[in-house]
Parts: structure tokens; sequence; C-alpha cells
């Protein structure tokens, strides 16, 4: 699976410098994500001082909200920064990847203009054109979406780990313990959606090719009578596709009806030894909230 993904590197390497300078502006956009819990922190760890100092009358309702003014307007900057720095790290890989699909297609076609007849002969017209058009496509999306979201992912992940690290390294060494059994499980799924990805462009293929020789030999199956024919071999490889397709929809399913409970699994795990050290005041409220 890498080494169809390291060709597609020197496509991608001609636009490097824009690929690098969208990756750092959402490693930034990161930065300001995970520095909106540090400001929650302290704005629910002033609510709960306000509370007590209001209790003893050290200090009235509206010294207390004013208080809050500086967390609300630092979470806010956060947020808009962070909005514009997706904007802009969305559209700069978006458009990579469309180039990259554009110098795809150019290539393609530029090859398949000088091949011979034995080419032809040796490969479907349908195939090649369900390589030229859908594969690409999947290409497409693949340095699109899933580049960027392997980013998005990847940062989210380093950024988060070490904030957890600065509020609670106790807490965090305790939710890192089942990443292995996770990373296996999601080594194995990786390998399934392959799997059934794979199996699901080839019955494209396959579809593509009947539709397109059933199309172009119409005169020849009309004069022979084969309509019922075709039509139950169109049968058979639109029920091979389908049957591909749901194939991935369940793997894909499971993949996403697994993820809260791997979810929930790490809330216990907050709530209970978190919630702890909140009792025993080892952890404040705003750290607690900010963690979780």
């Amino acid at each position: 699976m890498a080494s169809p993904l390291l060709r597609l590197l020197p496509y991608h390497r001609r636009y490097g410098r824009a690929f690098w300078s969208g990756a750092a502006v959402l490693l930034l956009a990161r930065v300001f994500e995970a520095l909106i819990p540090l400001f929650l922190r302290d704005g629910i760890d002033l609510i709960a001082a306000g509370r007590a100092q209001i209790a003893v009358h050290q200090a009235t309702a509206l010294i207390a909200q004013r208080a809050l003014l500086v967390p609300a307007v630092a979470i806010l900057c956060c947020v808009f920064c962070r909005f514009f720095c997706f904007v802009y790290a969305r559209r700069v890989i978006r458009r990579i990847a469309n180039y990259v699909a554009y110098d795809l297609r150019k290539r393609v076609y530029s090859h398949l203009q000088v091949q011979g007849m034995a080419f032809f002969a040796k490969n479907p017209t349908g195939d090649l054109m369900a390589r030229a058009i859908n594969d690409i496509a999947l290409v497409r999306e693949l340095l699109g979406s899933g580049m960027r979201t392997v980013l998005v992912n990847g940062f989210l992940a380093a950024v988060g780990l070490i904030a957890m690290l600065i509020l609670a390294p106790t807490l965090t060494l305790l939710l890192l313990a089942p990443l292995p059994p996770i990373a296996v499980l999601g080594w194995f799924a990786a390998r399934q959606v392959f799997a059934r990805s794979l199996q699901v462009q080839e019955g494209f293929a396959a579809l593509s090719e009947q539709v397109q020789g059933n199309l172009y030999g119409i005169r020849t199956v009309q004069a022979l009578v084969q309509e019922a024919n075709e039509i139950r071999r169109f049968d058979r490889v639109n029920d091979d596709y389908v049957a591909h397709f749901n194939a991935l929809v369940r793997t894909n399913s499971f993949i996403s009806a697994l993820m809260p409970w791997l979810a929930a699994f790490s809330t216990v795990i907050i709530l209970s030894y978190g919630g702890g050290l909140v009792f025993e005041g080892r952890m404040s409220l705003g750290t607690f909230t900010a963690f979780f």
C-alpha cells in the first residue's frame, strides 16, 4: 500500500512550498485550538474563586464578572484565529490536490496517445476510462481530504498530548495505557478498508467495461437479438459491484460504531480518576474541565 503512494511524491513535490505553508498554518490552528481549554480553565477557576469571595463578602458579583472578561476575549480571539487558519490551510491543500490530479490526467492522456494496438487489445477501454476518471478522482480526494485529515489528527494528537501533560501528567499517562490495543485494531481495520476499497475500484472498472462494450456494439447485440443475455451479464457485474461496495460500507460502519466505545472508555477514566483528584484538592475544577 505504501509503494503506490510513494509514486505520487514526484507530483506532490512540485508544490512542496505551498504544502508546507498550509501544514504550518494548520499546526498553528491546532495551537489556537489547544489554547481554548486553557483559557476555559482560567475562566472556571475564576468563577469558583469569585463565588468563594462573594460568599465571604470580599468581592461583588460585578467585580467577579469583570474578571471573566480576559479569558472570554482570549477564547474569542482563538476561535477567530483558528477559523482563518483552517480556511487558508484547507484551500491550499485542496488546491494542491487539484493540481496533482490535473498533472496525472495530462500524463495518462499523453501516455495513451502513444500506445499501439496491442496495448488497447490487452487493456479494455472501460478499465482505462475508470483509471483516468474514477481512480484519479480518488487520488485527488486522498491528497485533499485524506492528507488534510491525517495532518489535522496528527497535529491534534501532538498538541493535545502536550497540553494534557501540562495539565495532568498522571492522568495523561493513564489514558495512554489503552493505546497499544487501539493501534493494533486500527492497523487491522486499515487493512480491511484497503482490501475492500480495492475490490470496489476493480468492480467499478468491470462495470465501466461492461457498459462501454455493450454500447459500442449495440448494433451487433440487437442484430443477434442478445438484449436479454446482455442485461443478465450486466446484472451479474452490477451485483458484484454492489456486493463489494456493501462490504466496504459494513467495514466502515464497524469502525464508526467502535469509536464511541473508545471515547466512552476515556470518559470513564477521566471521571473516575480525575474526579477523585478534584475531590482531594489535587486538581482544580477548571483544570479538570480543560482536560476533559
